[in-house]
């Protein structure tokens, strides 16, 4: 991809933003368009190829697991364009993030994920597997309502939250040894897991209720591949890494590497 084309690409999208730039949109100005920094032919070239792969998303939104984790970010060589001190920091730093005083464990780059995710989803049941203090599902909770939506949310840990909320279920339960008995018709469905637990075993009892059209998320997969990849292989449904959420912000630049998953 050549300047000249970028440039129609760079123009058209600030045509769709109303002429509004984002950080982002000025960075390609200045890197590719102006080389305003004078970077190396090396650091211009690597940043087209993110470009050209950012721009192409929206053509080409869906991926197989085991393609997406064969492939590096083009700019970075690594499987995310983040640096990991910076994703490290992501949680905050001094204090957790938290809402209505309760500490969610989500990184800053996945909350604006999911506000997008569920956006555009609109479901009308989100099921989380690992309910840490309760904060992540009543900030859910919290987003849903203010979207209009009517969702019910479960959420299950072996250390239930002594809480109680609107439209949240908290249920005690160790997926060593039992998983929710859950029945669905034609709900669309959001699951989160992230309850680092007989992940491969979940992810298949799962699968027994997801259907076209919904979504799973598995939180930290980074050190969940081969729970995944053995998930994958046993399931009979088709589901694709949904690229326009994983790099949203560049190449997998969440906690869900390489899984956010849309059931096709």
């Amino acid at each position: 991809m050549n300047e000249s084309n970028i440039d129609k690409i760079l123009e058209e999208k600030l045509k769709q933003q109303k002429g509004n730039t984002t950080f982002f949109d000025n960075m390609v100005k200045h890197i590719i368009i102006d080389n305003t920094f004078n970077n190396s032919d090396q650091i211009v070239a690597k940043f087209k190829n993110l470009f050209s792969y950012l721009m192409s998303i929206k053509n080409n939104r869906f991926s197989s697991y085991s393609s997406r984790i064969d492939e590096n970010c083009p700019f970075s060589n690594d499987k995310s364009t983040l640096d990991q001190f910076s994703f490290e920091l992501s949680q905050g730093t001094h204090n957790p993030i938290k809402w209505k005083n309760l500490d969610l464990y989500k990184t800053a780059f996945d909350m604006v994920i999911y506000i997008q995710l569920i956006s555009e989803l609109k479901p009308d049941v989100i099921i989380e597997y690992g309910s840490g203090s309760g904060g992540s599902a009543i900030w859910l909770s919290d987003l849903t309502k203010s979207l209009n939506l009517t969702t019910k949310i479960y959420s299950y840990d072996k250390n239930k939250p002594n809480l109680e909320y609107s439209g949240i279920t908290f249920e005690k339960i160790d997926f060593m040894n039992n998983f929710p008995n859950l029945e669905f018709q034609n709900e669309r469905i959001l699951v989160i897991e992230d309850a680092h637990a007989n992940v491969e075993e979940l992810l298949l009892h799962t699968d027994k209720f997801l259907k076209k059209g919904d979504y799973l998320v598995v939180e930290d997969s980074i050190i969940k591949v081969d729970e995944i990849l053995g998930f994958l292989s046993k399931t009979k449904k088709s589901y694709k890494v949904d690229n326009f959420y994983t790099d949203f912000f560049g190449r997998n630049s969440s906690s869900a590497r390489d899984s956010i998953f849309t059931v096709l």
